[in-house]
């Protein structure tokens, strides 16, 4: 069963009222099994997005829903950010440092 870490960012970390949380998943998960659990527990999580649609990295890169999820994956939920520049500083500080550019969250 994977463990997995999920950050929330943003609005995301408003509406859930927290920064970080893990989730043990059953066999084979996919990301749309980790955000159909998420919106479950925080139903607010729809509410956004219905306005816009959240970016999902995995491991420091987008993911897809049908992506499966593995032990110790780290997923991030956020809103859209625009300019290139900003992601890449928003991905520095969500992970801690320059590391995460190079080998992911």
């Amino acid at each position: 069963m994977p463990r997995v870490s999920v950050r929330y960012l943003a609005a995301v970390a408003d509406y859930t009222g927290r920064k970080e949380e893990e989730f043990e998943l059953p066999d084979g998960a996919t990301v749309k099994d980790l955000l159909d659990v998420i919106r479950e527990k925080y139903p607010r999580v729809a509410e956004i997005e219905k306005r816009f649609p959240l970016l999902i990295l995995r491991n420091g890169v987008n993911a897809k829903l049908g992506d499966r999820l593995g032990d110790g994956d780290r997923i991030a939920l956020l809103p859209p950010v625009s300019g290139g520049g900003c992601l890449n500083s928003l991905l520095i500080i969500m992970c801690g440092g320059a590391r995460c550019l190079r080998g992911g969250l």
